[in-house]
């Protein structure tokens, strides 16, 4: 099919099939597809992805089927449309409500994973939904906060590096007190925190 983009971690033709399918509205095509290899996150050539075309034609099962899969609604096409801006577009109801409910999940999960240490589960949720590292709890915290109060190391060498969608280092936001997650680290008195962090600062520092 042509315009659509084939993306490297999936096989040949898959993605072309997979878009087609969704235009179609074929839900057992795109289960079938997607167990093959297909990737959720397959686009067109004017960057619109298959859940974006989803959510501007109102394919709530369809929605629903690629969110499952790990299908990011964060991307934006080249007219800098996202797939929500698609739905409210059109008036697509079910669409925008079921994609509250699930960015709701979505943040859930983000900061279960980080109270519990599941690194693997976030370092996935990063790079196949495209989820923002620094967005907050309903209570004002970050995943990176939360890390620190629980003393999650490996959940902190995870988040160290990364920014924020709109590129502020995670390192450098203030909790609702004002407090970095340096200075939690210290007043918690986790060393081993205390030294990643460090570290990173260090490094800055050098590279700078």
């Amino acid at each position: 099919m042509p315009g659509i983009q084939d993306t490297a971690n999936q096989p040949e033709s898959l993605g072309p099939a997979l878009y087609l399918a969704v235009l179609e509205n074929d839900r057992k095509e795109v289960r079938s597809l997607l167990n093959k290899g297909a990737d959720p996150n397959t686009s067109c050539s004017c960057g619109t992805t298959c859940l974006a075309k989803a959510s501007e034609k109102g394919y709530l099962d369809i929605f629903n089927i690629l969110v499952a899969r790990g299908a990011s609604w964060d991307t934006k096409n080249k007219d800098e449309e996202s797939p929500k801006d698609l739905a409210t577009r059109n008036g697509n109801r079910l669409v925008l409500g079921k994609m509250r409910t699930a960015d709701l999940e979505r943040q859930d999960h983000w900061f279960s994973a980080a109270r519990d240490g599941q690194v693997e589960k976030m370092r996935d949720m990063i790079d196949r939904s495209g989820l923002d590292p620094g967005i907050q709890s309903s209570a004002g915290s970050r995943a990176l906060e939360i890390a620190v109060d629980y003393n999650q190391k490996e959940v902190v060498k995870l988040l160290r590096d990364k920014k924020t969608k709109s590129g502020v280092p995670l390192t450098t936001l203030r909790d609702e007190k004002g407090r970095t997650a340096l200075q939690l680290a210290e007043n918690f008195g986790h060393v081993e925190i205390i030294e990643l962090l460090l570290n990173d600062i260090l490094d800055s520092g050098v590279n700078s």
